[in-house]
């Protein structure tokens, strides 16, 4: 009997121990995290897989090949700067942008016949200004007339300088005009147009100068304040200016109100002048007017020397040549992008508004387009 019992009881403990286990498993593959384990009672069996890292591109951040899990961030482009032959390109993955640069001569008929002494391109039109004939012509792109603006409606005698047409250097004010005239009362006239030759607004003030002096325009102060000299006023910034005009809201300020301009030494500079599109450098001239700088827009310290230089142009590239022949195409880190891009016996490269440079050769202008 007690052995019946005994039987039973070991038949109840072995019942119930068969009870917490299972009598087949089924197991889910391991992981990357986990091992392979039973998903009826939770058992595991061996160790996790463990993740395949593949390593971090420009694009994506280190990613494990089998679950797709990340860590730490993508690289980053190694960009190369874009040349005439190749755009912007990654050095690591290949990857591009934009276009090469894009560099031609343009040819304007108008200025074959024409004498003018300044010529200025904006977004929608070409602005030509003749001194001689006190004369502003407007032409759009395809060298129509748009509008002709006498600059001396007076009909007095022109003086040189006093119809010069001051370029729209403020970047946000691209497309607008300004002129100035100073009578032999020395009343000073400016007046704003749009690039299409409306008139927007005029300042007009009695301008204390010097008895044959004229009037000459800087570039503005903080790309806004646009000032005016005698044009024997000293470069030197103690030097005030004789009016000062607000681009943006087409009326004169307190010379007081306009911001200081830069210091520089007249004894190390024959002349300094901004560079609109380009916040890096200065152009500076040599005493002798023989060479060339960029220079710190601060400290005036000498960046680079060429025999001819240009300012930066609204894509920032300029023209620079070293020995006044050859013609080399640099960006605003002063490296080359296009070498001997033109050879040839040249005059002054000069910037013309837009992406337009011009160069004059045999009394004939030639005009290159850099974008």
């Amino acid at each position: 009997m007690r052995k019946a019992i005994l039987t039973i009881c070991g038949a109840v403990l072995l019942a119930a121990s068969l009870a917490g286990c299972c009598m087949k498993h089924e197991w889910a593959e391991a992981t990357c995290t986990e091992p392979k384990k039973c998903v009826k009672c939770g058992e595991t069996e061996g160790v996790a897989n463990g993740h395949k890292w593949k390593a971090a591109t420009c694009t994506t951040p280190k990613t494990c090949e089998t679950c797709g899990k990340t860590e730490g961030e993508a690289l980053g482009h190694k960009w190369v700067d874009r040349t005439l032959e190749k755009p912007k390109t990654c050095s690591v993955c290949g990857a591009t942008e934009g276009k090469p640069i894009a560099f031609k001569e343009v040819v304007f008929p108008i200025f074959d016949a024409n004498n003018y002494k300044s010529i200025l391109f904006l977004p929608e039109t070409i602005v030509c200004t003749d001194v001689d004939r006190a004369v502003m012509d407007i032409y759009d792109y395809s060298q129509k007339q748009v509008k002709q603006i006498n600059l001396n409606p007076a009909g007095r005698e022109p003086r040189s300088f006093d119809y010069e047409v001051c370029l729209p250097t403020v970047t946000k004010y691209d497309g607008l005009i300004i002129t100035t005239d100073v009578d032999e009362e020395k009343n000073c006239t400016i007046s704003f147009y749009d690039q299409r030759g409306e008139e927007l607004a005029t300042v007009k003030k009695k301008i204390a100068i010097p008895d044959g002096a004229w009037l000459e325009d800087r570039a503005p102060a903080e790309k806004r304040y646009l000032r005016f000299y005698a044009n024997t006023d000293s470069w030197l910034s103690s030097v005030k200016p004789r009016l000062v005009i607000d681009c943006e809201t087409w009326t004169e300020i307190p010379v007081e109100d306009c911001p200081p301009v830069p210091w520089f030494s007249n004894n190390d500079f024959a002349a300094v002048s901004d560079i609109v599109y380009c916040d890096k450098y200065c152009m500076a001239w040599s005493l002798d007017w023989k060479k060339m700088y960029y220079v710190h827009p601060k400290y005036y310290s000498i960046k680079a020397e060429y025999d001819d230089l240009s300012s930066f142009n609204r894509a920032g590239f300029a023209m620079v040549s070293k020995d006044g022949v050859s013609y080399d195409i640099i960006d605003t880190d002063l490296n080359v992008v296009a070498e001997g891009i033109m050879k040839g016996t040249f005059g002054r490269v000069s910037y013309h508004g837009e992406n337009i440079f011009c160069l004059p050769e045999n009394k004939k202008l030639h005009f290159y387009s850099i974008e």
